[in-house]
């Protein structure tokens, strides 16, 4: 993707210090970091004048003209600091980053130059170099002038793609992030595809919880059906830095958020459900899964792959032992968390609730993985700050970023 910053495209940068000139002639020379008092040879006063008044006047062409002829005579350092500062106004204005570059390097190596006005020429150097092609050697300037105090939006924004191009995925999705929230706190919208260049990059890597954590922050700041879709299904799909997938019960976690949050797309979905479900042990939500998908017109009636698999849940339901005699007979926690997984794939969210305590009471099960489903259990029945409160208790990858990524939701508007 070619990320193209849009805070800082018209121009290099607009640059707001004062003239030499101006300055003296507001008595601001005892500012340290004011526009210092030059001292210039009548030779380089009259070509330097002539060009600040017509670059004042927006003369471009004669300002140019003008200062060649003052950057031909400037001998001190105070005229050649003044000719430098002119100078990048002037290649500022036709947008000529090669000549900003050498302009903003006289005036970073000249002593004249006020300390204040330092980070704004590191910064200038900085963001020429990154826009001309030659992104990494922007690098130590966008450093120095972040060290002097310059702060702009585009300042982490061109660090995270240097730091991407490095492959240093940490470093750069940090400078991404705070590239957001410098806008986000300027009152505008981050664009969404600054948030998706983050996720792909921590979801290449392998790292699940930060992928999660950036699924979070692109669906709440951009809540759709068609986001909320996509990040679970990468998530449910997503390998570990080990090159280990979810498993059978985690992946049915993420249909079952699915399926709550309404962003089961389409016929593969409920299929793909479905299979999950039956291949879990959990007949149950295969049925109600494909009856909801007929109903919504997004399962054909007659489709025979469809009709194999909702015959055989019928069919598990039916010869299967009743929950209540598996949980008479359930030996430990873990054996009696399993049943309350079946009355919560059957719809039967208040027994799966007392279940699920029993087996707490019991011990020896996943205590992350009861909560995790107490707490979808209490979504179902609509409790959802109880639901909020259960799943705060899960912890871990990936059981506790699948607990988040329900919270996220509980405070989303409705989807649509």
């Amino acid at each position: 993707m070619k990320m193209v910053s849009t805070l800082a495209l018209a121009a290099v940068l607009t640059l707001g210090v004062a003239s030499p000139a101006m300055a003296q002639k507001r008595g601001q020379q005892e500012d340290p970091n004011a526009a210092p008092k030059l001292t210039v040879s009548a030779a380089f006063r009259k070509p330097a004048a002539d060009a600040e008044k017509a670059f004042n006047a927006g003369d471009i062409p004669g300002a140019d003209t003008a200062l060649a002829q003052a950057e031909a005579v400037a001998k001190n350092d105070d005229e050649k600091y003044f000719a430098a500062f002119l100078r990048l106004r002037i290649e500022v204005r036709k947008q000529n980053r090669e000549g900003i570059i050498k302009a903003a390097d006289a005036l970073i190596a000249n002593p004249k130059t006020p300390q204040g006005h330092l980070p704004e020429y590191y910064f200038v150097r900085a963001q020429a170099t990154f826009y001309s092609g030659k992104r990494a050697d922007a690098l130590p300037f966008l450093l120095k002038a972040r060290e002097l105090g310059r702060n702009d939006i585009d300042l982490p924004f061109m660090l995270a793609q240097i730091y991407g191009d490095a492959g240093k995925t940490d470093e750069a999705v940090t400078e991404m992030s705070r590239a957001i929230d410098l806008v986000k706190a300027s009152g505008k919208t981050p664009e969404q595809n600054w948030y998706e260049w983050a996720f792909s990059r921590v979801y290449k890597s392998g790292d699940r919880t930060a992928s999660a954590v950036w699924m979070m922050r692109i669906v709440k700041d951009f809540p759709t059906l068609a986001n909320w879709h996509r990040m679970i299904a990468l998530y449910r799909e997503s390998a570990n830095v080990a090159k280990v997938e979810l498993g059978k019960r985690e992946k049915m976690d993420l249909f079952r958020m699915m399926r709550a949050t309404g962003a089961l797309a389409d016929q593969a979905d409920y299929f793909n459900y479905a299979k999950a479900a039956i291949e879990s042990g959990l007949p149950w939500e295969a049925v109600s899964v494909i009856d909801e998908g007929r109903k919504a017109g997004k399962v054909p009636a007659n489709d025979a792959d469809f009709a194999r698999m909702y015959t055989g849940a019928q069919t598990a339901i039916r010869t299967d032992t009743p929950l209540e005699t598996q949980l008479a007979q359930a030996k430990d926690g873990k054996e009696t968390a399993l049943v309350g997984d079946a009355f919560l794939s059957s719809g039967n969210y208040a027994r799966a609730l007392a279940v699920y305590d029993q087996a707490l009471a019991k011990g020896g099960a996943d205590a992350n993985a009861i909560n995790l489903h107490r707490g979808v259990a209490l979504v179902g029945l609509g409790r959802k700050e109880e639901a909020r409160a259960a799943f705060a208790l899960v912890s871990g990858t990936p059981l506790g970023d699948i607990a988040k990524l329900w919270t996220v939701w509980l405070d989303l508007p409705a989807l649509t």
